[in-house]
């Protein structure tokens, strides 16, 4: 990603190298240690995102009225990676028709009280693995309560299309929400 002129400093926008990738014909995508800041919509369809040391994704002020920061379809594979979502009203990644994918050795932090959820099986996804990995939202209001709704979330929106084969493994969920911590 730093061939494509991003920075990872943790203060520059990223979002355009992403989205550079997210475009080309590249598969595979290996991210260096940093923190990386995207404040937009990447699509993912048959990539790999794989971190290289310690990567954050930062996901901050968004401004789009779609659900998921980042879609993916069709193979993705996603390991060594955390996430971090500081803004509410949209989940950390979605998938939508993906199958034989693997996320691994990843994180998914929500620091914003009005989270909406951090992973979102959308619809007609097969073959998923999710293998330690980490889900937090814990943040909370000053009076101790929170807004934060949903989790993992597990759903079929159109009834042609089913889920199956969705496993998680060695995984730990710590999840303060009005929902439940994973919905299906």
């Amino acid at each position: 990603i730093k061939q494509l002129g991003a920075y990872g400093d943790n203060s520059n926008n990223d979002t355009n190298y992403f989205k550079l990738y997210s475009d080309s014909n590249v598969k595979t995508l290996l991210i260096p240690a940093g923190t990386y800041k995207i404040n937009d919509i990447i699509d993912l369809e048959n990539k790999n995102l794989i971190g290289n040391g310690f990567v954050t994704i930062d996901i901050f002020g968004i401004t789009t009225s779609r659900e998921h920061t980042i879609q993916a379809s069709e193979i993705v594979n996603i390991k060594n990676i955390n996430f971090k979502q500081t803004i509410a009203g949209t989940n950390i990644i979605g998938f939508f028709g993906a199958h034989d994918s693997i996320i691994e050795n990843c994180s998914f932090k929500v620091n914003s009280v009005k989270c909406n959820g951090y992973f979102d099986l959308y619809t007609n996804n097969n073959n998923i693995k999710v293998i330690n990995c980490k889900f937090d939202c814990t943040s909370l209001e000053s009076d101790g309560t929170t807004n934060a709704i949903g989790g993992i979330w597990i759903r079929e929106m159109d009834n042609n299309y089913t889920s199956y084969n969705i496993t998680f493994e060695n995984c730990v969920i710590d999840h303060q929400s009005k929902d439940e911590a994973i919905a299906a």
